[in-house]
C-alpha cells in the first residue's frame, strides 16, 4: 500500500477523529476494495439489490455457518440487523453492509454466495491487516504524532484544545479496539458495577471518568458517552469491552495533561502570530507614510470558511495602493516572517513609479499561454 497516498487522503480539519483514527479506517477501506476487485460486481437497482440482500439474509445459516445473526431487539420488527463474525462484525445497513472499519454495498452483487464470500474473505483477513496497521504505525510513529497536533491546533481555539485532545484520544483508544454490537450492552454494564465508584441509573462513575450507558435504548443502541471527572467535557464512543473503558479510565488524566501541555503550545503560537500580525500593520503603515500614498489593508482570507482559515496559518494581509489614472496597486503581505515583510515593502516605490509612469489608455494584462496567437518580424 502507497503510505504517501494514505498521509495525503487524511482531513487535517476533522476536529472528532484523530490522524491514527482516520488512517486505521483508510487502510481497511483500502483493503476491502483489493478484496471487491477480485469480484465480478455489477450494480443493481435498488430493487434487484433488496432481493438479493433479502436472499442472502435467509440463507446466512447455509452461507455462512460460522456467522451469528443479531436481531434488532429495539426495532419493532425485530428484524435481523448485524452479522458477527469471528474477527469482524457488519450492520446491515441500507444498502451497505457497515464494520467499523470498512463498508461495502449489497448493490454491486448479483450472487448472494458472492457476498458471504466477500465477508468470509474480510473476516479471515483482519489479523493480518490488524497486524500490518500496527507495523505502519510504528514505523509512522512520530509523522502520525507531528499530523494530529497540526489537525488539533488548526481546529481548535485556546478555549478547547485541551478538551479536543482528550476526546480525540478516548474516542482513538475505543475504535483501536473492536467495537461491541448493542446486544451486549448489558454484560459490559454489569461485568463493570463492581470496578465503579458508584453507580446511578445507567451510569457508572469511576476514578477519573462517569461512563452514561443511556436511558432511552432505543436511541442509543450500544452508544456510551463518557464524561471526563473534574473536567468540563464528554465524548460518545460505540459500545466497548470493559476492559477498554477501563483503560480509559486509567489514562484520561494523563491525556488531559498532555492536553493542557498542547493548549501552553498553542498559546505561546497565538501570541507569536499576534504580533508578527501587529508588527506587520505598523511596518505597512509607517511604510505608506513614508511614502505618502493612501492605502488599504485587509485580511486576505476574509469571508472563508473557519477551517480555511486555521489550516492556510499563517495569515496573509491584501495591501490596495491607490495610484494615479484611476488604478491601484494590490500586494499579498504575509505576516509570518518579518524579513520578508520589508523586501516586499521597499520595493513598492519602485512599482509605483514604474506603473504611474504608464499611460493612462495602456492596460497591463496577464497573457495566457496557448490561446492568443503571437506575429513577430
Amino acid at each position: 500500500m502507497d503510505t504517501q497516498k494514505l498521509f495525503d487522503e487524511l482531513k487535517m480539519n476533522n476536529i472528532s477523529k484523530s490522524i491514527s483514527l482516520q488512517l486505521k479506517q483508510l487502510f481497511f477501506s483500502k483493503k476491502t476494495e483489493e478484496i471487491l476487485e477480485k469480484y465480478n460486481r455489477v450494480h443493481l437497482t435498488l430493487e434487484q439489490g433488496y432481493y438479493i440482500s433479502g436472499c442472502f439474509v435467509a440463507n446466512i445459516p447455509q452461507l455462512l455457518p460460522e456467522a451469528e445473526v443479531i436481531q434488532n431487539k429495539y426495532s419493532k420488527f425485530n428484524e435481523p440487523k448485524w452479522i458477527k463474525m469471528k474477527n469482524i462484525d457488519f450492520e446491515m445497513c441500507s444498502p451497505k453492509f457497515l464494520s467499523a472499519y470498512c463498508s461495502f454495498s449489497y448493490m454491486d452483487f448479483y450472487k448472494i454466495n458472492d457476498i458471504a464470500d466477500v465477508m468470509r474473505e474480510i473476516d479471515n483477513a483482519v489479523p493480518e491487516w490488524e497486524a500490518e496497521f500496527q507495523t505502519f504505525c510504528t514505523k509512522n510513529q512520530q509523522k502520525i504524532k507531528d499530523l494530529d497536533t497540526k489537525r488539533l491546533l488548526f481546529g481548535s481555539n485556546i478555549s478547547n484544545v485541551a478538551i479536543n485532545y482528550a476526546v480525540s484520544k478516548v474516542r482513538e483508544t475505543a475504535f483501536m479496539h473492536r467495537r461491541l454490537l448493542p446486544n451486549m450492552c448489558e454484560s459490559v454494564y454489569k461485568a463493570l458495577e463492581n470496578k465503579a465508584i458508584k453507580k446511578k441509573e445507567r451510569t457508572l462513575i469511576f476514578q477519573n471518568c462517569r461512563i452514561d450507558f443511556g436511558t432511552d435504548e432505543a436511541i442509543q443502541i450500544g452508544k456510551l458517552k463518557v464524561y471526563f471527572t473534574n473536567y468540563s467535557g464528554f465524548c460518545g464512543i460505540d459500545l466497548c469491552s470493559p476492559e477498554v473503558l477501563l483503560e480509559i479510565d486509567r489514562n484520561i488524566l494523563q491525556w488531559i495533561y498532555e492536553g493542557k501541555e498542547l493548549e501552553r503550545e498553542f498559546d505561546k503560537r497565538e501570541k507569536i502570530k499576534q504580533i508578527n500580525e501587529n508588527s506587520t500593520k505598523v511596518l505597512v503603515k509607517n511604510k505608506m507614510r513614508e511614502l505618502g500614498c493612501e492605502y488599504r489593508l485587509a485580511d486576505k482570507d476574509k469571508g472563508q470558511s473557519y477551517y480555511y482559515k486555521q489550516s492556510e496559518k499563517p495569515k496573509e494581509y491584501e495591501l490596495a495602493i491607490k495610484l494615479q489614472k484611476g488604478r491601484k496597486l494590490v500586494v499579498t503581505i504575509p505576516t509570518a516572517n518579518l524579513d520578508r515583510v520589508r523586501k516586499i515593502l521597499d520595493s513598492l516605490s519602485a512599482s509605483i513609479n514604474a506603473i504611474n509612469s504608464v499611460p493612462m489608455n495602456h492596460r497591463i494584462k496577464f497573457q495566457f499561454a496557448g490561446n492568443e496567437a503571437w506575429l513577430k518580424e
